[in-house]
């Protein structure tokens, strides 16, 4: 066994949670987001397990969630209830058809932000609101950005060496049109910071998903809040039919299949220096 494989055997050691999504894995909530305040609206500006209908659902007012969501307590919902359906409004239909249950906690007043999760099953393990504000907002307030990271260099060079890796481009723009020219054109027309961080937390979503797809010790990189830039270190025969595959289970976590079909996969580039590699990611 070479080098490279046995390095690839071993992951880096598991870290702290740097963002929503790492956070969201290990929570007991299959669907999670986060709604905060935009200038005019409430929106979905983090989300796990969510699709993409449902995250355009999200549009709502301050008023609603103000009065709909009042109080510091755990808001636990199933169908049935009152209240239920008047939080159904905010899921597509897909997850509007499955959903069961409903969780809505008041994360904070001022600047409003509100979690919500829905399941098909009854939550168990819900921590207390204190606890649960506790470890999430200052996951929200110190998120790590999405560029390329402290140390990435160093360990490209280590891993991929003379090997090389190959390296291609994912890109949801085509996608991102047709989702934001459907009935809600108009609305986006006249509200481009709704639809920036409606795409910034859709693309967010797959961009996770893309990174379980190619684990340790291939390199998952976004360009952008639309673009992805990956090097597979150990590529095997097929590949290329492999990572449209892989790509393909990422869209369909997010989109509906049609759409998740039409995400865009550039020219495979393979390369033989790490040094071509980071420059690849960094400005290719």
């Amino acid at each position: 066994m070479g080098l490279l494989e046995k390095a690839a055997e071993t992951p880096p050691a598991n870290p702290s949670f740097s963002d929503f999504q790492q956070w969201a894995e290990a929570s007991p909530f299959a669907h999670c987001g986060v709604l905060r305040a935009s200038p005019n609206f409430m929106l979905l500006n983090r989300a796990h397990g969510i699709d993409s209908e449902t995250a355009l659902k999200s549009i709502s007012t301050r008023d609603f969630w103000a009065g709909s969501a009042a109080g510091d307590e755990w808001i636990l919902l199933e169908r049935g209830d009152g209240q239920f359906a008047g939080f159904l409004q905010f899921l597509g239909d897909g997850a509007k058809e499955k959903a069961e249950h409903i969780a809505i906690l008041k994360l904070r007043e001022n600047p409003p932000a509100f979690f919500l999760a829905y399941d098909t099953d009854s939550f168990k393990n819900i921590p207390s609101e204190e606890n649960f504000r506790g470890t999430l907002l200052p996951i929200l307030e110190s998120e790590k950005k999405l560029s390329f990271r402290e140390g990435d260099e160093k360990k490209i060079l280590s891993l991929a060496g003379s090997m090389g890796a190959l390296l291609f481009t994912v890109s949801l723009e085509t996608v991102f049109q047709e989702i934001f020219s459907g009935d809600e054109k108009n609305f986006f027309l006249e509200n481009p910071k709704a639809r920036e961080i409606l795409s910034n937390t859709i693309f967010e979503e797959f961009l996770f998903e893309t990174r379980k797809e190619f684990s340790w010790p291939d390199f998952i990189f976004a360009k952008g809040f639309s673009k992805i830039k990956i090097a597979a270190i150990l590529t095997k025969k097929n590949f290329e039919e492999i990572a449209r595959q892989r790509i393909l289970n990422a869209g369909k976590k997010n989109f509906p299949a049609p759409l998740a079909m039409r995400i865009e996969v550039g020219d495979f580039a393979p390369k033989c220096s790490a040094r071509e590699i980071i420059s690849y990611i960094l400005r290719g």
